[in-house]
């Protein structure tokens, strides 16, 4: 990803997920229902440090975790490997590293929200609850 975020320019990554197609379908409907139905001022793909914070508003940050670049734990063992063009680490290092990733921002002052693609898919009305309670929306 960073690759490609080099090749297009940060300017151009950061504007929204629908002008590259780096980003899945899922990761762009869970941005457009936030930006749409909850808070019109988050922010896609904004770098922060060496790294791209998903959906950033004022000092918090929301992570869409995908099940498979994040190795969810609901789906996959630490030892066991997860391999594709650009990767190639066991779930245990990616956990490692996203730990660490979030320590940094969490240092920084960020607060950090991680939801899982998984959770989107099958229990969207919890996650639209801890989003609002994230962003402290009273209904």
């Amino acid at each position: 990803m960073k690759a490609k975020i080099a090749q297009v320019g940060s300017g151009n990554w950061v504007r929204h997920f629908g002008e590259f197609n780096g980003n899945s379908k899922i990761e762009r409907e869970f941005y457009s229902y936030i930006k749409e139905n909850l808070n019109k001022n988050v922010r896609a793909n904004i770098p922060i440090l060496n790294y791209v914070v998903d959906i950033l508003h004022d000092k918090k940050i929301i992570e869409f975790y995908g099940d498979f670049w994040h190795a969810n734990p609901k789906i996959y063992s630490g030892n066991e490997y997860i391999k594709s063009f650009s990767i190639n680490k066991t779930a245990n290092e990616i956990w490692l590293y996203d730990n660490d990733r979030i320590d940094s921002l969490k240092k920084l002052g960020y607060d950090v929200l991680i939801i899982w693609e998984n959770d989107w898919k099958k229990n969207k009305l919890d996650c639209i609850e801890k989003i609002k309670k994230f962003y402290e929306i009273i209904n």
